[in-house]
């Protein structure tokens, strides 16, 4: 009975920890660029043939991508920026990745009593440790002056990925991370 309850509590931790995983962002940019001048993008190609693990080639799908630039090119025309086909005066891609993490919860040691064969002990037991593997998603949007070629702003975020999420909260999930990531966009320049 104790061997289930310890398995209810750490498949509900792991839910907790999925369910309720802040996104946590990032935001990096050229202090020098002038971001008022950028009024069009347009998205790098990335070459889908890229070698790699079964990890990395299953992050590479077409649902994934579709949703990912639906979700950018939603931001980033309500922030005013046009998708063009030609001269544009961003580039646009993006990077995802997940890691395998660990959570281990020292919840101290447990007391116990035993009693048997004419003895009595009551003391100190074992350590009560629980071990959760979970693992994080991440999402870099990187943005490129096109006539420089240089980075000029970069967002990125992470959480932890529910893989018994649907199809409608995967989409949910992509949209709040990329509306996250946007949101400094323009950076609020200190003057």
């Amino acid at each position: 009975m104790r061997r289930l309850s310890n398995f209810a509590l750490a498949a509900f931790a792991c839910w907790l920890l999925a369910a309720c995983s802040p996104i946590k962002v990032r935001h990096d940019y050229d202090q020098d660029v002038n971001f008022t001048e950028y009024q069009t993008y347009k998205w790098v190609e990335q070459d889908t043939q890229a070698e790699g693990d079964a990890k990395s080639a299953k992050m590479r799908n077409d649902l994934l991508d579709k949703r990912i630039r639906s979700a950018v090119d939603k931001q980033l025309e309500g922030k005013g920026l046009k998708l063009v086909a030609e001269r544009p005066d961003l580039l646009v891609t993006y990077f995802t990745g997940v890691d395998e993490k660990i959570r281990v919860m020292d919840r101290g040691y447990r007391y116990g009593a035993y009693y048997g064969s004419g003895y009595s002990y009551y003391g100190l037991g074992t350590p009560a440790v629980d071990v959760y593997q979970y693992k994080v998603g991440n999402l870099i949007i990187d943005l490129i002056d096109s006539k420089t070629n240089k980075l000029v702003w970069r967002g990125s975020a992470e959480a932890v990925v529910d893989e018994t999420a649907s199809s409608r909260e995967r989409e949910e999930r992509i949209q709040e991370a990329v509306s996250k990531i946007l949101s400094d966009y323009p950076p609020h320049l200190d003057s």
